[in-house]
């Protein structure tokens, strides 16, 4: 893995020409870096047109490289970049990395996040093929049971589901 970003790689990133930064996106499909979801997310926050947003998206969605998955959870938990969590947060459970390290944080997502924002993190724990030892999963479940005390209907629906899934 590179640990460095490309200068000519950032160029085109942040080139005017549209066509240029999707074949920068291109490219980063087949020897991208994890050192450049920041940057892309950062590019999301721009007002960056339909068809870049959307191979940003979808090549977040596609990430394979292990690395990644601790990159993207770093990102998303950046509050620079909440307004764009949703979609950072979707892409975890597109591209299919294991993020069961982070159990803990996609919890805390679905308890103190709008509903949007908590479905997407609920999706990502239902989706995760391993979870953490049993202590872990308990710890989480004490804290979902202490959310439900306060939940509003639809998001205390969305917690005994994840409780019984952590279960």
């Amino acid at each position: 893995m590179t640990k460095k970003t490309d200068p000519a790689v950032l160029m085109q990133l942040m080139s005017p020409n549209q066509e240029v930064v999707l074949q920068a996106l291109q490219g980063l499909r087949s020897t991208g870096s994890p050192v450049y979801i920041p940057i892309l997310a950062e590019m999301l926050l721009t007002g960056i047109g339909p068809e870049i947003r959307n191979g940003i998206l979808a090549l977040l969605g596609d990430l394979k490289e292990k690395e990644s998955a601790h990159v993207l959870v770093e990102t998303i938990q950046n509050d620079h970049f909440l307004p764009v969590r949703k979609e950072l947060i979707a892409a975890c459970w597109q591209n299919g990395l294991d993020y069961s390290p982070w159990l803990s944080q996609f919890v805390d997502w679905v308890i103190k996040n709008e509903m949007e924002i908590a479905f997407e993190a609920f999706t990502v724990i239902e989706n995760l093929e391993n979870f953490p030892e049993t202590d872990i999963r308990e710890a989480e479940i004490r804290k979902i049971n202490q959310a439900l005390q306060e939940a509003d209907q639809v998001k205390a629906y969305l917690l005994k589901e994840l409780r019984g899934i952590i279960a």
